[in-house]
């Protein structure tokens, strides 16, 4: 949120509500031939994901509604590792008091790949396309600063990572937004 124009800055925030990262290579998990599945099939994983995404991105905006106030509350929906990314991005809009109005809401998540990481950790990556087209920002003066043009929607790449099907729950680990198109 530097010293960038009006639709650069809105885009910033938006990306920032979304808590995205700068776009950074995605981290492929490896296959490991002698283990055995996580999630019985693709649609099991997906639905895990899915819900996932839907808790974070509730919570991720009721955080930005309150102008970035109580921001630990996402701790149980995130890996510790993405954890400060979040942090950082909600105590940037506590500073600048500035809050959201409205909720973003997602189409359906595309599964990208499911894998094993070390030991019985699962990674599942999928792609997103958040809808923005909801929401407003205001500044501390109470002055509507979301641009005209902004985008109705932003396509991610998510990844969530999680201990399988005994606790079903997947935590965002990471998030950033995707270059390529066929997403949104």
């Amino acid at each position: 949120m530097r010293g960038i124009g009006a639709v650069a800055l809105a885009a910033a925030f938006a990306l920032l509500l979304g808590g995205c990262a700068p776009q950074s290579e995605p981290v492929r998990p490896k296959p490991s031939p002698s283990a055995s599945p996580i999630f019985a099939s693709d649609d099991e994983a997906l639905a895990a994901a899915t819900k996932a995404y839907a808790a974070y991105l509730a919570m991720s905006d009721q955080i930005a509604q309150e102008g970035g106030m109580n921001p630990e509350r996402i701790s149980s929906l995130v890996t510790r590792g993405w954890l400060p990314q979040e942090m950082n991005g909600f105590s940037e809009v506590a500073k600048a008091g500035r809050h959201q109005v409205g909720s973003s809401t997602f189409d359906p998540l595309t599964l990208e790949q499911v894998g094993q990481g070390t030991g019985r950790i699962v990674i599942v990556s999928a792609y997103v396309c958040l809808n923005v087209a909801g929401i407003k920002f205001i500044n501390a003066a109470g002055e509507d600063f979301t641009p005209a043009n902004q985008p109705e929607s932003i396509p991610f790449e998510v990844e969530f990572q999680g201990t399988g099907p005994d606790s079903d729950k997947l935590l965002l680990s990471r998030t950033s937004q995707w270059p390529g198109p066929g997403i949104c």
